[in-house]
């Protein structure tokens, strides 16, 4: 029965995500938002809901365990997995408009890290992350009525349900894409926490590969419909947007309802796993080189590398 929950609730936090993407977007697309900005704020939200509603169900039910895993075991799906699957379709460019976002990133995972050294996120900390999740988007909003010159139509994300632009299909598709998120995040989380108590494994490691790359299909979905329309904007503004809204919104929110507690073993080792993989894109993006079909081939085989070592060596979570 558990992993019956487990399968039906990813399937209702894909189909949601989807859903809720396609009418976020077709909003946006209705307010003449350019397509970065889309990407960095709206789908990026829209594919981090399965995240936030995953670890505020978790710390709800009493597994505030799970939530860690979430937010640090997405972060790294996220670089090396949403990165690395979608540049084996087409390369991906890292251009210098996702600079800035890039460097708020490494601020935002830095100050994450130095909360998470007391071994727990409390409700202050949290308040300090949400409150740099408006500033984000506030500035965000302010940039992207600067640049309306890139606004553009994303065709793969918006196809003849959003090029009508029809209110009332826009609230459905929110509407539907929200249940999604709030049933599937419940199934998974029942799911999740029955197979981590049937084979005794931590529930910390349960979020770090499971919820994580779970909750991660949504930016997978997207990232890779991106690449078949070679739109590397698209991607690392999703990628990058996620990435921000995991780290200051999930765990600034979530935060808010239970303190989360973190295990020493996940800051020594999964944080410094989590800031390495962004770390590793600084020479990418200042020399200019692409996510090439290589390079996401050495993501993936990282990815793989990880999740093997957290089961295999167990780290006593």
């Amino acid at each position: 029965m558990n992993y019956f929950f487990v399968a039906i609730g990813l399937s209702l936090l894909i189909l949601g995500g989807e859903f809720l993407v396609r009418g976020a977007v077709s909003l946006a697309l209705r307010l003449k938002v350019s397509t970065l900005l889309i990407a960095l704020t709206v789908v990026a939200f829209g594919t981090s809901m399965p995240e936030l509603l995953v670890s505020l169900d978790a710390a709800i039910s009493g597994s505030p365990e799970l939530t860690i895993g979430n937010i640090v075991g997405s972060n790294i799906a996220n670089i090396l997995l949403i990165l690395g699957l979608p540049a084996l379709i087409a390369p991906i460019v890292l251009g210098y408009e996702n600079i800035k976002n890039y460097l708020i990133l490494i601020v935002a995972y830095i100050l994450f890290i130095i909360f998470s050294l007391n071994f727990e996120i409390n409700k202050f900390e949290g308040i300090i992350l949400s409150f740099l999740l408006v500033l984000f988007l506030f500035n965000s909003y302010i940039q992207g009525k600067k640049d309306r010159k890139k606004f553009q139509s994303i065709s793969s994300e918006v196809n003849s349900l959003e090029s009508s632009n029809k209110l009332f299909i826009i609230i459905i598709l929110l509407v539907v894409g929200l249940l999604g998120l709030f049933f599937g995040s419940d199934l998974l989380i029942k799911g999740a926490i029955g197979i981590a108590s049937d084979f005794n494994v931590p529930k910390e490691i349960i979020g770090l590969s499971l919820l994580a790359i779970g909750t991660s299909l949504p930016e997978l979905s997207t990232s890779i419909i991106a690449a078949l329309k070679k739109q590397s904007d698209f991607i690392i503004g999703n990628v990058i947007g996620s990435n921000i809204f995991n780290t200051l919104g999930v765990a600034g929110i979530t935060s808010l309802v239970v303190s989360i507690p973190v295990k020493k073993e996940i800051v020594l080792f999964d944080l410094s796993i989590m800031f390495l993989s962004l770390i590793f894109l600084v020479p990418l993006f200042l020399l200019k080189i692409k996510i090439s079909k290589y390079i996401g081939i050495l993501f993936f085989i990282s990815y793989i590398t990880y999740i093997y070592t957290i089961f295999i060596y167990d780290k006593n979570l």
